[in-house]
């Protein structure tokens, strides 16, 4: 329920598991609470928990606050490319955003958004710092910022690029063999093989 009004009911028992449909329920912080049919034989729980209900498909975004982050663990792939998804729950809302690596400001931006989902795409710097994503806005003379770390996954696919080369003009040459390790950018990696 949102303000003591019930969205949603069920009956559940406490011996086996209970699911209650929330397709219906409007996206935003909806506070859980359960109350006994036999007062006599339990209390009741004012307010159990709270959870945030929203829409990818949709795009429903709940409206409790200016900037909905759906994922706050990022991680970068090793060439450093991420994407940040959040949520704003006005039209017209202007989203600042920075991007910083440990040591230094890397890029600004603002963006003029509507209610609704959207996806940025960053690229870490060459040096492959871990970094650290900040967006605001101020709306109704409400600030509201949201901080995201940003880690690199350090794993890097690595392939195995074999040639060989021989002067097939000449009987009994030697043929010469080059084994190269590449990144997924085809950029050459140190390695060792047995």
């Amino acid at each position: 329920h949102n303000k003591d009004k019930a969205v949603v009911s069920g009956n559940c028992t406490t011996d086996k598991f209970s699911s209650i449909n929330l397709a219906n329920v409007p996206a935003g912080k909806w506070c859980v609470s359960v109350a006994p049919v036999d007062s006599t034989l339990a209390d009741s729980v004012k307010e159990a928990a709270y959870i945030t209900t929203y829409s990818l498909k949709k795009n429903l975004v709940p409206t409790d606050d200016a900037i909905f982050i759906t994922n706050d663990k990022i991680s970068a792939t090793p060439d450093g490319k991420f994407s940040l998804q959040f949520g704003v729950a006005n039209d017209s809302t202007y989203v600042y955003q920075a991007f910083a690596s440990r040591n230094r400001l890397i890029s600004t931006n603002i963006n003029c958004l509507n209610r609704g989902f959207h996806t940025i795409d960053f690229r870490l710097p060459g040096n492959r710092e871990d970094g650290s994503v900040y967006l605001f806005t101020v709306r109704n003379g409400v600030q509201t910022s949201k901080q995201l770390r940003v880690n690199i996954d350090h794993k890097n696919k690595v392939s195995l690029e074999c040639s060989s080369m021989r002067d097939r003009l000449t009987v009994g040459s030697k043929e010469n063999w080059t084994v190269k390790f590449v990144d997924e950018s085809n950029r050459p990696q140190t390695g060792a093989m047995i």
